[in-house]
């Protein structure tokens, strides 16, 4: 995750818009696929047929793709990256078990429900808040959005300062869909049904 805010920054120095969609498909096994996608579709739009850009976009995905790679100690294997046409960036792998998944957050599993802290995350956009950026006036034209699937029905979704977030797909999906301004800073308890 870490590295994926390497690519936020960009887009904030080149005041443009980006989309960083974050997406876990959570089996009752707790075994787990995360999928993150980075939009850059408008920024190259905008800056049309852009050598030097395309150079440091193929640059951060480079050193991110050399960086990241099977990692037992966050929790994670099987590291695809891929580079889609006009500026769509796509990192997914496999999680075995999601309650050992430690990259940006800390998962706990009781019963019927799982409890997410989003520490590290919400640290790494309030760290972006400090830096030189006018980070107030550029906020609105970045989203994130966290997408946790399941393969059961959520009951309710408890805790402080969570943002906007609906429940779709028949009740077996929680998406958080915000401005990174607006990010949710504390943990998130999914209760099930």
């Amino acid at each position: 995750m870490k590295r994926i805010i390497i690519l936020l920054v960009f887009c904030i120095s080149c005041f443009s818009s980006c989309i960083i969609t974050q997406e876990f498909t959570v089996n009752s096994d707790l075994t787990a696929r995360q999928e993150t996608t980075v939009d850059l579709s408008q920024l190259m739009a905008i800056l049309g047929d852009n050598d030097t850009l395309s150079l440091q976009i193929d640059s951060i995905f480079s050193a991110n793709k050399e960086k990241y790679s099977d990692n037992d100690s966050l929790g994670y294997k099987d590291v695809e990256f891929k580079h889609l046409e006009n500026g769509i960036l796509k990192l997914s792998y496999n999680i075995p078990n999601f309650e050992k998944y430690k990259d940006g957050m800390q998962v706990s599993v009781k019963d019927k429900k799982i409890t997410i802290e989003l520490g590290d995350i919400a640290k790494y956009f309030e760290q972006l808040k400090s830096e030189q950026y006018d980070f107030q006036s550029t906020s609105e034209l970045f989203q994130y959005y966290l997408i946790f699937n399941f393969d059961k029905k959520i009951k309710d979704v408890d805790g402080d300062n969570v943002g906007s977030f609906e429940i779709i797909n028949g009740g077996k999906t929680l998406k958080f869909g915000t401005t990174l301004n607006q990010f949710p800073s504390k943990a998130i308890t999914i209760n099930f049904k």
